[in-house]
């Protein structure tokens, strides 16, 4: 059985989105605004309420990828940490709102990312002489993402799919 989100669970909503063993009760409105995959799979649920007298939409998505991702939707995305502790939210973030072609929102998180990854060859001289010490060792720095990091979010947005292309940056 199914529990509910109670931090994305509006009185007032009118469509359950189940995803895992979550469901969330928001509003169509809102979400077809925003994405048109969501507008469309919207239009195609049957309307015989099946939770909450409400009629549901079942996503195959990870439902904490989905909270993060109705979360972005109704506050914004102040709540993301550019940092390491911040990537799986981050990384599943980016997932929903690509697949879901949220492309304000994308593009938002994608200009947040890109202050911690530079998209000059100065910027990335610069930001690497910054953690790098006097006697040539390479130090990470817990708030600026690992360089991995930015070869697995690279693959996460499947970046020769159109909607992905970006300048190359140095380093990934």
């Amino acid at each position: 059985m199914a529990s509910k989100n109670t931090d994305l669970y509006f009185n007032d909503g009118n469509i359950v989105l189940l995803a895992g063993m979550s469901y969330f009760l928001v509003h169509q409105g809102l979400l077809a605004r925003h994405s048109e995959v969501l507008n469309e799979l919207i239009r195609s649920v049957d309307n015989t309420p099946t939770l909450e007298d409400r009629p549901v939409l079942t996503l195959p998505d990870p439902s904490t990828d989905i909270a993060h991702f109705l979360k972005a939707m109704y506050d914004g995305i102040s709540f993301i940490t550019y940092d390491s502790e911040g990537f799986s939210t981050l990384s599943g973030l980016l997932r929903m709102l690509t697949k879901y072609k949220v492309h304000h929102l994308r593009n938002d998180v994608l200009r947040g990312l890109s202050n911690y990854w530079p998209t000059t060859l100065t910027q990335w001289d610069a930001r690497e002489s910054s953690m790098t010490r006097r006697d040539g060792t390479y130090t990470p720095r817990d708030s600026l993402p690992h360089p991995m990091l930015a070869e697995l979010t690279d693959y996460l947005l499947n970046i020769d799919h159109p909607l992905n292309q970006r300048n190359h940056q140095p380093g990934s």
